[in-house]
């Protein structure tokens, strides 16, 4: 009986120390994980962040992740934070359609350059024409968080929706009775049910709400109706001067009016407008340089924004579907062979924004 105690007695110790050792080699061992895998659970927190916005069809009609390899390879070499790209509603992968296949693409040959992406949310169909416009954010934006838990900091709820509701484009959007109430009513409700959505997937995720220029009564509006968000995101171009010179009729500035809302507010589109030429536009580089380089400089030092998102990282070459090219890129992009858009050259503001990206990291 004695034997049998102590042959049972060294196979308990035997066992546990197996089972020790094994934890501690699986715990010191991360050659079999790959990067997308370790990625997934490392947010950014950082008190201020870079990134750029970029479209995975920016360069070619249908998704190939060759070529958007090649885009995040130029963003990663601005050594940015994030990657502001668009959830995609349709998509082709491997001979087939598979929208969540090419969206997991994307999301992972950004992850896998150890950057983040900022993922925009857009609802198909004219929400203000809804039954129930909040179920269909919900639906929505919780399909989209539930399968990228842990993947994405920041879910953006729709593009400058505090445009949507202007009664039109003459109006500035800095009053409440610039608004049409019946339809800013139904982009509430919307965009509640979204925030909800984001949350009841993946409760770390934050929620970004998008607007532009003086459009700062809606988020009044939405105060109004208890819209719960955790992030304003704003927009601003070159046409609408320096942020940091923008007096309201009161004589306060923007900034001041968007700190009013007691969230943190991150630049999620800034960028240069290009110059009209016949039917073509054309960027000049020079000013592009000097309005990214200005506007991300005072950005930085301003004491209250969080974060600064270029506009955008390439061009949009259109011409073989008959269109023209958008010129907003930091880098230069034409059409190529077989309806595949080629990147040409870096622009000046490439490099002036990489220059301050490494001012501010170091």
């Amino acid at each position: 009986m004695k034997k049998v105690l102590i042959v049972l007695s060294l196979i308990v110790i035997v066992g546990a120390a197996g089972w020790f050792l094994w934890r501690y080699f699986s715990g010191n061992n991360n050659t079999s994980t790959t990067s997308t895998e370790v990625a997934k659970t490392v947010r950014k927190n950082k008190p201020f962040v870079w990134g750029v916005t970029t479209r995975a069809f920016a360069l070619v009609p249908n998704f190939q992740p060759k070529v958007f390899s090649e885009q995040i390879y130029k963003a990663k070499k601005l050594n940015l934070d994030y990657v502001r790209v668009t959830w995609e509603p349709g998509g082709v992968l491997n001979g087939k359609e598979d929208p969540l296949a090419v969206n997991n693409a994307i999301i992972n040959e950004i992850l896998d350059t150890d950057m983040r992406p900022y993922i925009m949310i857009n609802q198909k169909g004219d929400m203000t024409r809804s039954a129930d416009p909040y179920t269909d954010g919900y639906n929505l934006a919780y399909s989209i968080a539930k399968e990228e838990v842990g993947r994405v900091d920041y879910y953006q709820l729709e593009n400058e929706i505090t445009s949507w509701s202007l009664k039109g484009a003459e109006f500035s959007g800095d009053k409440i009775d610039h608004y049409n109430l019946a339809k800013a009513e139904k982009i509430c409700q919307w965009l509640k049910g979204a925030s909800a959505g984001v949350k009841a997937g993946d409760p770390a995720a934050k929620t970004v709400i998008s607007g532009q220029w003086t459009q700062y009564a809606f988020l009044q509006i939405m105060a109004e109706k208890q819209v719960m968000y955790d992030i304003i995101g704003w927009d601003w171009f070159s046409d609408m001067g320096q942020m940091k010179d923008n007096k309201l009729a009161d004589g306060t500035n923007i900034l001041d009016r968007l700190n009013s809302f007691n969230k943190p507010v991150m630049l999620v589109e800034v960028g240069q407008r290009p110059d009209k030429d016949g039917t073509e536009f054309k960027m000049n580089e020079d000013k592009q340089a000097q309005f990214i380089g200005d506007m991300a400089e005072w950005a930085y030092n301003s004491g209250s924004i969080k974060g600064f998102f270029a506009f955008e990282l390439t061009d949009l070459p259109n011409h073989a579907k008959g269109g023209y090219t958008d010129r907003y890129g930091l880098i230069q992009a034409d059409d190529g062979p077989n309806g595949v858009g080629q990147m040409v050259a870096n622009r000046k503001a490439y490099s002036v924004f990489q220059t301050i990206i490494a001012k501010y990291s170091k």
